[in-house]
Parts: C-alpha cells; sequence; structure tokens
C-alpha cells in the first residue's frame, strides 16, 4: 500500500507543497551529547553497602526489581576471582590459606573493624602481586592479540607458516607486564621505526600492522599488474585500515570501501585516503636489533667502517702508466713521504680489522613479522622500496573502476 501510494504520488509529477518542511533528527546513540546523570538516592539499608556513585546506580536497578546487594564475597571467592581475572590460573589451596592467614593477622591488629568485610589494604597488596606476575602479561595479551587477528600463520587456503610472528606476541606480553603507557604502546605499533629510531619496540610495534590474514597466492604467485594481484594488494591494504580502526577507536570503516557508510561520519573519500597511508608498505620478515644498545653500536661501526675505507682508499697510489724500456729507468728511492702513508695505511688498516671484528661480535640481528618497505622478494612479492602504490577512490569497491587519487589522510 505505501508504495502504491509513492507510485500515485510521482505520476502526478511528485507535488509538494510550499509549506511543508522536513526537519532531520539525528537520535543516533554514539552521535547525542555526553551527560552526567544524577546519582540516584537508595534506602537507608542499602545505603549501608554503598561505597561508590556506581554502587547507587546499581542499588536503584536492585531495588525497582525487588533485590538487594548479595552478601560480601569471602576470603576464597575473592582470591579465585582475582587469580583468574589477572593471571587466568585458580589459586592453589596453599595460596588461599595464605591470603586468609594474612586477613586473620591484620584484623587481630584492627579489632575495630567491621568482620564482614575484608581488609582493602590486604586485598590490595594481593592485587599488586598478581599484577607484578609474568602471568598477568600471558594472560591479558591474549585478549589484545585477539582483537588485533594475531595469528601465526597468514590464513587463506595455503596458510603458511610465520616464523617470526612470534616476536610481535612477546612484545605485546612484555608491553603489558612493563605498564607500558598505552599512547606509546599504540605510537609503537602504528610508527615505531619512524617515532623511536634504534628501540627495538619500534619495529617490533609494527607487528599489529602484519597480524591480519595475508593471501600468499594473490602476492607470490601473482604479479601485482594482473586484477588477482591488485584485488590482493588491495584487500590487504584493507585488512590493515579496518584492523587500525577497529582496534583503537573500537568503530567500523571498511563499509566505506564500498559506500559511505551508513550509521558513523566517514566517507569513501576518508577510508581510501587511509588506505593511502599504508599505500608504501608490506607484511614481511624485518631484522631488528636486540637493544638500543646494540642497535646504536652497529650503526656507529659500519659508519666507522665506511670511512676507513674511504681514507684507505685515497692513500692507495695512482696507477702508474706502463713507459717503453721501464726496465731501463731507475726506481726512485723511497721518501720520507712515502714511509709516512704506509705507516698511516697501516694504523688505518689496524683500525679497520678491529672495527670489523667487533662488528662480527655482535649479537646477531633478529627478524620479526611487521610491516616493511625493505625484503627479499618471493615469486612476483617484490618491496616498494618506500614508494607508495597509486590508490583510487574505487566505484563501490570495484578495482577495475577506479576514480579519482586519494591522497593520504586521517
Amino acid at each position: 500500500a505505501e508504495v502504491a501510494t509513492i507510485r500515485r504520488w510521482i505520476a502526478a509529477g511528485a507535488p509538494w507543497p510550499d509549506a511543508a518542511r522536513i526537519e532531520p533528527v539525528d537520535r543516533w546513540w554514539s552521535r547525542q551529547p555526553l551527560t552526567t546523570p544524577a546519582v540516584p538516592s537508595v534506602d537507608p539499608e542499602m545505603a549501608a553497602r554503598i561505597r561508590t556513585p556506581i554502587d547507587r546506580f546499581v542499588g536503584q536497578a536492585l531495588a525497582e526489581r525487588g533485590l538487594s546487594f548479595s552478601p560480601h564475597a569471602d576470603a576464597r571467592t575473592i582470591a579465585r576471582r582475582l587469580y583468574f581475572d589477572l593471571i587466568g590460573l585458580p589459586p592453589t589451596p596453599g595460596q588461599i590459606a595464605e591470603f586468609q592467614e594474612r586477613i586473620n593477622r591484620w584484623r587481630g591488629a584492627h579489632p575495630t573493624e567491621p568482620p564482614d568485610r575484608l581488609p582493602q589494604p590486604v586485598v590490595a597488596e594481593l592485587v599488586d602481586e598478581l599484577l607484578a606476575s609474568p602471568h598477568y602479561g600471558e594472560r591479558w595479551a591474549r585478549h589484545w592479540l585477539d582483537v588485533v587477528q594475531y595469528a601465526d600463520t597468514c590464513g587463506y587456503d595455503k596458510d603458511k607458516l610465520r616464523r617470526n610472528a612470534w616476536p610481535y606476541r612477546d612484545y605485546v606480553i612484555r608491553s603489558f607486564n612493563e605498564d607500558k603507557p598505552y599512547a606509546r604502546f599504540i605510537a609503537e605499533q602504528l610508527a615505531g621505526d619512524v617515532l623511536f629510531p634504534g628501540d627495538p619496540d619500534g619495529i617490533l610495534g609494527l607487528g599489529f600492522i602484519a597480524a591480519g590474514p595475508w593471501d600468499f597466492i594473490g602476492h607470490a604467485e601473482v604479479p601485482e599488474s594482473k586484477i588477482d594481484g591488485k584485488i590482493a594488494r588491495h584487500l590487504d591494504r584493507d585488512n590493515m585500515v579496518a584492523n587500525t580502526l577497529n582496534t583503537f577507536c573500537s568503530t567500523t570503516i571498511q563499509c566505506a570501501r564500498c559506500h559511505d557508510h551508513k550509521c558513523d561520519p566517514f566517507t569513501q573519500e576518508h577510508y581510501y585516503g587511509l588506505q593511502a597511508v599504508f599505500a608504501a608498505i608490506d607484511r614481511a620478515d624485518r631484522p631488528y636489533n636486540v637493544g638500543p644498545k646494540v642497535a646504536a653500536e652497529r650503526a656507529a661501526l659500519a659508519s666507522q667502517i665506511e670511512e676507513l675505507r674511504g681514507q684507505l682508499a685515497e692513500l692507495e697510489p695512482p696507477p702508474v702508466e706502463p713507459i717503453a724500456q721501464a726496465a731501463t729507468i731507475p726506481a726512485p728511492p723511497g721518501g720520507r713521504e712515502d714511509e709516512a702513508d704506509e705507516s698511516q695505511r697501516a694504523v688505518l688498516l689496524e683500525r679497520l680489522q678491529a672495527a670489523e671484528q667487533r662488528l662480527a661480535e655482535l649479537p646477531d640481528v633478529e627478524f620479526v613479522y611487521a610491516a616493511a618497505t625493505e625484503f627479499a622478494p618471493q615469486g612476483t612479492f617484490h618491496p616498494t622500496g618506500g614508494t607508495p602504490r597509486p590508490v583510487h577512490i574505487l566505484h563501490r569497491g570495484d578495482i577495475q573502476k577506479p576514480g579519482p587519487a586519494a591522497l593520504p589522510g586521517a
């Protein structure tokens, strides 16, 4: 009936009354202004259990349903909750008994405290101990690695093994255990090699960009000049863009690959501008040094070796043109200048050998599967050398229908 009404209106010429106005109303939840709600009041009996303003909202919702707060959890329950939440493992009977003993000692020293409540200083002490455990990073890194699509294989039909994916996994675990600031954590994973040169975490963090699935056939067996090769690289950039926005902004943007986003303020221009940000990089094994001191020493030695070799080249005598009957010409006697050159050459050679030996003694370069612009070619998969691939706004996401060029932007 509604469709028929619209058809009759169109057939009549779609007349529109001059006085009619349409006022758009935006009720989408994510675009509503944030407000601070009033803290509700609760009855006196429930108020005795209130510790924070959030408890009042919970108490109000419980009261509306004829419910009340549960009894205070005992020591065993609290210990199990903390262990499972923070390190993912249950406490042993001995650890529960030790926790209970700490509570008993604290209550003995504070006899006026309510007996039905666990002493917060003792609970906080256990929390600190669990946060300091290496199992804390192992437990919570799993959540992060799930969000960023980490895997030890590439996915797709061949599902190739990523032999050097694990350094990124260990980097995430270590970052949680070191309580790394979140802003630094983000920066290392998006541009660590530029923002923190010489720091291994600046390269290890780039495993984030390479964490998602990768089409081996579409990259290593199909050249970029063919349609399937272009599609594979297009989808590769799509994954990098989607993973970044999904992870750090908790919002989708991949919808805008084919059309302007229907629920969030993202256009196709926004989306392909983000694709252009990633247009020069691929996923590949990337070398890194085990520590900033090693990186600095390796760079200094490489520079020193290059300089010494240049100085030695300058001391090399120029080639002598052959002269007829050279045997009849007596050789000039060596002078002090020749002796000085020989002495200087010997010193430079000694320094060069020492620098090369020290360079050989440094720890081997390690590798991590990460965002890279330089790597060993594999079949039809070649590095860009840092030159961005051209990115265009695609009509309905069709690689064969390119539109205007996309400029990098966020």
